[in-house]
């Protein structure tokens, strides 16, 4: 993206233009705020920059966006020269690690200050997300939890009824294998999409009953791949692909592009973000969300991204003002009305301006509903700085399963070796 712009109020402290009382650009404050955003979000955050300078003449809000390709590098990049921005967006992956080099500064200190922060404000798992070592480093941004999509015109000529609140793993496999059936000339439809990567397999292991690590340390102790209820899981997932034939194979997918936008696809799990994508793509056929079917137990899988600041900012006081004004109703509220992710604010995610109305509000009534059962306890085992290679070894070695070239208990076996080795190496350092 072109350089960094400058969002200047130009706020006037008097009323007539002689006014001698006028605040010079050099006296306010700098703050740079660091995010990742395409064209359509970063006008959002435009907004919110806009917003808190209208309310805060003394300081003025530098916004550097940045696509999410290069955000991190360039992040990690700034941070190790001495330039951090600060105030920036962050996720587990990347927060976790900063954390733990010292690159971020607590907000203890002035959340003790601050008399109108209120915790019961929040869903509790939001601020649960942004702490380390019971300390908090971090406000929350937004929620995000997965859905089902699904595509009614494929569930429509199966004849089978939509998914609903309560369906199971056998309703869902049942309608899965319905939609596969479908014969439409050469085209063949599928009826999931398996997505063969920790997001894609983590909600159906706490379906399960079962947890990918040891659930009761945190950093974790080891990875729980050689249990009955995680291999039960993927063993469930592997068979949509390998056995019942509902799920596209790896080299099915190729040439497919988006299989859901294209009617192609009957259900795929996916974040709630895609709504306001699908909402503005498809026009060929209607289309639902539904809460994730249940087996042992009802489970989705929460992720809470995160605003930082960095421990090397020479305004603290200023940069902790925007990010609680960030976290806040205003800008929440301008959040919730681009659609973009569910607010972290109870009060805002329930209202009207992220709700709407019709067919929105049915689906996002969904989504905020599901926040009550859905794991965030996953970005918690992301606690060692290590665990992205983690959870990349894990994905390379189960990959072997979904794709028919090992069995799910030897490559849960194996995943479970190298994890377990980088676990302990990464341990012995602290």
């Amino acid at each position: 993206m072109a350089g960094a712009l400058l969002l200047v109020g130009g706020l006037f402290l008097g009323g007539c233009a002689g006014d001698k009382k006028r605040m010079d650009n050099t006296d306010k404050a700098e703050v740079r705020w660091y995010i990742w955003a395409v064209p359509e979000t970063e006008k959002v955050y435009r907004e919110m920059a806009d917003a808190f300078e209208a309310e805060n003449s003394d300081i003025r809000i530098k916004l550097e966006a940045e696509p999410w390709s290069s955000y991190s590098r360039k992040l990690l990049t700034m941070m190790a020269g001495g330039t951090a921005p600060d105030v920036f967006t962050t996720e587990y992956v990347l927060f976790y690690p900063c954390v733990a080099k010292g690159q971020v500064l607590s907000l203890d200190k002035y959340i003790a200050k601050d008399k109108s922060f209120a915790p019961d404000d929040f869903f509790p798992q939001t601020l649960e997300a942004c702490k380390v070592d019971g300390r908090l480093y971090a406000l929350p941004k937004e929620v995000n939890v997965l859905c089902m999509y699904y595509n009614k015109k494929l569930f429509d000529a199966a004849g089978m009824q939509y998914p609903a609140d309560g369906w199971t793993w056998q309703d869902f496999l049942q309608k899965a294998k319905a939609i596969a059936a479908i014969k439409e000339g050469r085209n063949k439809n599928f009826g999931f999409y398996v997505y063969c990567k920790s997001t894609g397999y983590l909600p159906w292991i706490l379906q399960n009953n079962g947890s990918l690590f040891d659930s009761d340390n945190m950093p974790p102790r080891y990875a729980n791949l050689d249990s009955p209820a995680v291999q039960e899981a993927l063993q469930f997932l592997v068979d949509l692909i390998c056995k019942h034939h509902v799920a596209p194979t790896a080299s099915e997918e190729q040439g497919l592009g988006d299989i859901f936008a294209n009617g192609r696809l009957g259900m795929m799990s996916a974040w709630m973000t895609s709504i306001t994508r699908y909402e503005k793509q498809i026009k060929s056929f209607e289309w639902d969300v539904a809460p994730l079917p249940a087996n042992k137990k009802r489970a989705n899988l929460g992720l809470v991204l995160m605003y930082a600041i960095s421990s090397q900012t020479k305004h603290p006081e200023e940069a902790y003002r925007f990010t609680r004004f960030l976290a806040g109703e205003k800008a929440q509220k301008i959040l919730a009305e681009s659609g973009m992710a569910v607010p972290v604010l109870r009060s805002v995610a329930e209202s009207p301006a992220f709700i709407g109305e019709g067919k929105r509000a049915s689906m996002m009534s969904k989504i905020v509903d599901s926040i009550a059962y859905a794991d965030f306890n996953f970005t918690h085992v992301r606690a060692l700085p290590n665990m992205q290679e983690i959870g990349e070894t894990i994905d390379r070695n189960l990959e072997l399963a979904f794709m028919g070239k090992k069995s799910v208990k030897d490559a849960c076996l194996g995943a479970k070796k190298e994890a377990d080795k980088l676990i302990a190496e990464e341990r012995s350092r602290k």
